[in-house]
């Protein structure tokens, strides 16, 4: 598996990825102006990669990982630093997001018309939760979500 990114011209950093190496090792890289290549991430083998996303003013990235056996954890990092910000285990899959006030949007099912949105700050912090008997539906740039309810 391959995924690049684009990151802002402004930063030190060009591009981002996931890539595996050594034919065991899967890592998010990082490629800066001047060519230098940095593994951010040093896995151990087999470590499952996912959801590599930049912020959308690219002070920060998020992915998720898991070892064998264990919960995703959801990670963000600084973009300029390549330091780990925050490392959480959400407790539940779905789908991981941006939204323009550099924060992480969570939703995932929980059966026949049941939803949850959870919202985190680039701390990890959860800054709303609820629970949807109908769904969500977000606004254009995401920053408002509607509740649909039965």
């Amino acid at each position: 598996m391959l995924l690049i990114l684009p990151v802002s011209v402004f930063s030190q950093i060009k591009k981002l990825e996931i890539r595996m190496h050594n034919k065991a090792f899967y890592d998010v890289f990082a490629y800066s102006d001047n060519n230098d290549t940095i593994n951010v991430t040093q896995f151990d083998p087999w470590v499952e990669l996912r959801d590599l996303k930049v912020s959308p003013d690219s002070t920060y990235f998020f992915y998720r990982y898991k070892t064998e056996g264990k919960a995703y954890r959801l990670v963000t990092v600084n973009l300029k630093s390549l330091k780990k910000v925050s490392e959480i285990i959400p407790g539940y899959g779905g789908d991981f997001e941006w939204n323009l006030n550099n924060q992480i949007l969570h939703r995932w099912g929980c059966g026949t018309n049941c939803a949850n949105f959870r919202v985190y700050n680039s701390n990890l912090e959860e800054i709303f939760f609820t629970l949807s008997s109908g769904g969500f539906i977000y606004s254009p740039d995401k920053t408002r979500v509607a509740q649909f309810n039965m």
